[in-house]
């Protein structure tokens, strides 16, 4: 197994660039869970599902599975973002939105430094 690409300052770096209300897209959020016009509602119980008795069975894969479990989240909260963005007085909404969107993010970008098996996001 390789050794985590992840310290404790790179996982600042990393929450400190997604705390911001700017919407970030550092990656294609369809890479892992499919272009954006699909209704991804229906995978989040599957998704998280697996991630879970993977996480139960000791998987290697735990990580990984929820990493695209999250990806999938985000995806829904950026479809939102857009359908929100067209609605008058949503900018609360909106805000909180990005912030979890960008939170979703971070934690991918963290995971994928200790996740071996996934891409780095980090850049």
């Amino acid at each position: 197994m390789s050794e985590s690409k992840l310290d404790e300052n790179t996982m600042r770096r990393i929450v400190e660039q997604f705390n911001t209300d700017e919407l970030l897209v550092r990656f294609d959020a369809g890479e892992v869970s499919g272009p954006l016009s699909l209704d991804l509602s229906f995978m989040l119980s599957p998704r998280l599902e697996r991630a879970a008795l993977n996480q139960l069975s000791a998987g290697e894969a735990t990580m990984s599975r929820y990493v695209i479990w999250a990806e999938t989240v985000r995806g829904i909260v950026l479809d939102a973002i857009g359908v929100l963005g067209t609605m008058p007085e949503s900018v609360d909404a909106t805000r909180n939105l990005t912030r979890a969107a960008n939170s979703l993010a971070a934690f991918a970008a963290i995971q994928s430094c200790v996740d071996t098996h996934q891409p780095d996001r980090t850049r």
